[in-house]
């Protein structure tokens, strides 16, 4: 795995070890987890997101960690994230752990994919109608060049030339040259 996808599963680990910690802190071995500490953990996930709330990163280009606490639910396919690798670990470490049955061997989340519909005419002139000095720039930047809203608010001026926007997208990294 790339060193931010290892990063991603150590947190998701971590996650559910933090989850049995607190509410079965007696469990100490992966032989005595079983299907139905996986299944409420997972209903857990669903219904409240990551069990450890704290998200913390590092900012870019400086030396201080920001932290925040994070209510956010969870998607079907991040549900399914979490699934997955909680289900690789114990099968890697069945046989040394001494399972029978792998307690995350559960069935995935059906996902379904998100819609996303333009703004009507209306919504755009009521939009345009209630924007402030802040949101403004942030709002044409965006119908003008199709950058998600993190992408425009880390735009640094030596990314635009002469009327281009040259930058790497921060999600995929793919390179954009947007006129």
């Amino acid at each position: 795995a790339s060193p931010s996808r290892a990063k991603q599963n150590r947190r998701i680990w971590q996650d559910f070890c933090a989850f049995m910690g607190d509410r079965y802190p007696e469990i100490s071995n992966l032989a005595e987890i079983t299907r139905s500490h996986a299944e409420e953990y997972l209903s857990e996930l669903r219904d409240n997101g990551r069990f450890i709330k704290e998200k913390s990163f590092q900012l870019p280009e400086k030396r201080n960690q920001v932290s925040y606490l994070s209510h956010d639910t969870l998607s079907p396919t991040t549900l399914n994230q979490y699934l997955k690798q909680c289900k690789s670990v114990f099968f890697w470490l069945k046989e040394d752990a001494g399972l029978l049955t792998n307690p995350f061997d559960l069935p995935l989340q059906k996902t379904t994919p998100e819609g996303r519909e333009a703004f009507t005419q209306e919504e755009l002139r009521l939009i345009g109608q209630n924007l402030n000095d802040f949101v403004r720039p942030i709002f044409i930047i965006g119908i003008c060049s199709g950058l998600s809203e993190g992408d425009i608010c880390l735009l640094k001026w030596d990314e635009i030339h002469t009327g281009w926007i040259t930058r790497k997208r921060r999600k995929t990294g793919a390179m954009l040259d947007i006129p």
